[in-house]
């Protein structure tokens, strides 16, 4: 049996490990000091389909699968654990 990734989800491994070095990494640090919702950040990863990424496309979510789901949700906590939550909450099972 083939573990390895697709080439699909090495793609999508380095988007993710890209919007989360420029994006979360720089923000990180003050979101846990203030304890304030990344408002903006959650925007911008609403706006890359990270939000609802597991539900069908048909309903708005971006159909990934749970391992490339599970890509995401590990390059975001890297930088800031409270941000992949979020992100997480926003996400759900298929209907």
């Amino acid at each position: 049996m083939d573990f390895a990734l697709t080439d699909e989800q090495l793609m999508f491994r380095d988007l993710f490990h890209d919007f989360a070095e420029k994006e979360v990494a720089p923000v990180a640090e003050h979101n846990d000091r203030t304890e304030e919702p990344p408002h903006g950040l959650l925007a911008r990863a609403a706006s890359q389909g990270f939000l609802g990424a597991t539900l069908p496309e048909a309903y708005g979510g971006a159909g990934m699968d749970y391992l490339t789901y599970t890509l995401l949700v590990e390059a975001i906590a890297r930088h800031c654990l409270a941000t992949s939550a979020a992100i997480g909450i926003h996400t759900c099972s298929r209907p």
